[in-house]
């Protein structure tokens, strides 16, 4: 699986938004597009789940935008990443429902290692919270042989 541009630009937009909220109480989509290079109606678009998801809130008027819907030790990036519709699932199957991975309406062999891995992912993005992300707080993870596997990958 990889985050694709919803859940990542999704995060971005949020940290600039939180980092903006400091130096004035109401965030333009346009400051946020300038300084992320994230288009407008890319940004719109996305803005109008958050919003409906209850992660940010719309103020409008000639001075409006966007504002936090909570504090954001309270917002973690799982929610975040939910919110703009990205999928954070690994096995092929309906996981949640249980629906079957194979013809014959039976569990593929590999499903529950799947279902783990999206339940680990989740449970790592659920443990930050956008506070966390903006102090720098993210937690590493050793894992042992992944730094000589990821060395080789990256020769």
């Amino acid at each position: 699986m990889q985050l694709g541009t919803k859940g990542r630009y999704a995060v971005t937009a949020l940290l600039r938004l939180h980092d903006a909220l400091k130096l004035q109480q109401v965030v333009p989509l346009s400051y946020i597009s300038e300084t992320e290079n994230i288009s407008i109606t890319y940004l719109e678009q996305l803005f109008t789940k958050l919003r409906k998801a209850g992660v940010v809130n719309s103020v409008r008027g000639q001075s409006g935008g966007y504002v936090l819907a909570r504090q954001a030790a309270f917002i973690n990036i799982a929610e975040i990443i939910m919110a703009a519709e990205e999928n954070i699932l690994f096995t092929r199957c309906g996981a949640a429902e249980h629906a079957a991975c194979t013809k014959t309406g039976m569990l593929c062999k590999t499903h529950n290692l799947w279902e783990e891995l999206t339940n680990h992912v989740y449970g790592f993005l659920s443990s930050i919270t956008l506070e966390d992300l903006a102090l720098g707080k993210i937690p590493k993870t050793v894992m042992p042989g992944w730094a000589q596997h990821k060395q080789v990958i990256n020769d």
